[in-house]
């Protein structure tokens, strides 16, 4: 995470206005929405994922030359069972020695490692940018996170598959087969950010419109006024000149006084597109 002070600046960062804070909770950097987000939506997301590759590859038997494998049925209050010297019968009916069924637990415990590992190298590269793609131009301009992530997977690669350590985390040489799960979570993580990414971007292009609309709409109202200013003081010259003559639409846009239905579509819309940025954390 250190890595991500390394990162240079977004963007379009300095075009977008500051938080409005009603609050002084508002004005934290940390918002009870980027907590939700940090840990009701990514921390849950790999919890959910590496207890799947666990219970997958001990309802399997992933990684150990032995048929069958235990389900999470099967694993409830077993405890006592699987602590013993005796043999036991997995879900299948297949009888498993002490030896067998602690290496396929060490596997399953690689497995949740591996995936916490994926889904967390996911998660360090999608936070460099609060709406802007993982795939952005500058994708390879932070060594400093390269870096990091590089040494995080080479300490990850030794704590797997050397055996001195392996006895040490309990860990066990992890198949190739037991691969699928952590890279498979990383990759829906990804596909689920980009997505709300996306919708972000979307949702903040068409607000923008908005904006710009309302500030040539306001512009024009300006000069309306202006010239309906002039042409009063000139009524003072002659009868004839001092009626502007009825107000008529400017670009579409027609004086606040007589009403006007665009500007009122236009401002719904806008409340509609912000109740709707709940789904971007950041701001």
């Amino acid at each position: 995470a250190i890595s991500l002070a390394y990162e240079s600046a977004e963007k379009g960062i300095m075009k977008r206005p500051p938080r409005k804070c009603t609050n002084e909770s508002q004005g934290n950097l940390v918002t009870a929405k980027l907590a939700l987000y940090a840990y009701g939506y990514l921390g849950l997301f790999q919890f959910v994922a590496a207890i799947l590759a666990y219970f997958c590859i001990m309802g399997f038997g992933t990684g150990v030359d032995h048929p069958g494998g235990f389900t999470p049925s099967r694993l409830m209050y077993i405890n006592a069972d699987w602590n013993s010297d005796e043999p036991i019968d997995d879900s299948f009916g297949n009888t498993w020695s002490v030896s067998d069924r602690n290496d396929l637990h060490s596997v399953a415990q690689s497995g949740y490692f591996v995936t916490v590992l994926m889904v967390r190298l996911a998660v360090l590269f999608m936070s460099r940018f609060t709406i802007s793609s993982i795939f952005h131009r500058r994708f390879f301009n932070n060594a400093v996170l390269f870096t990091g992530a590089l040494l995080m997977v080479s300490l990850s690669t030794l704590i797997i598959y050397i055996p001195a350590i392996n006895e040490f985390f309990s860990t066990y040489t992890l198949p190739g087969q037991a691969w699928i799960y952590g890279p498979s979570a990383a990759l829906l993580l990804v596909l689920c950010e980009e997505t709300r990414k996306w919708y972000v971007r979307s949702i903040d292009t068409e607000l923008k419109a908005l904006e710009a609309k309302a500030a040539k709409a306001a512009t024009a109202g300006a000069g309306y006024h202006s010239l309906a200013a002039g042409n009063g003081a000139a009524g003072d010259k002659g009868p004839a000149a001092a009626a502007p003559g009825p107000r008529k639409s400017i670009n579409g846009v027609v004086d606040a006084e007589l009403g006007c239905g665009a500007e009122d579509a236009d401002t719904a819309r806008k409340v509609q597109l912000q109740r709707k940025m709940w789904i971007n954390p950041f701001f």
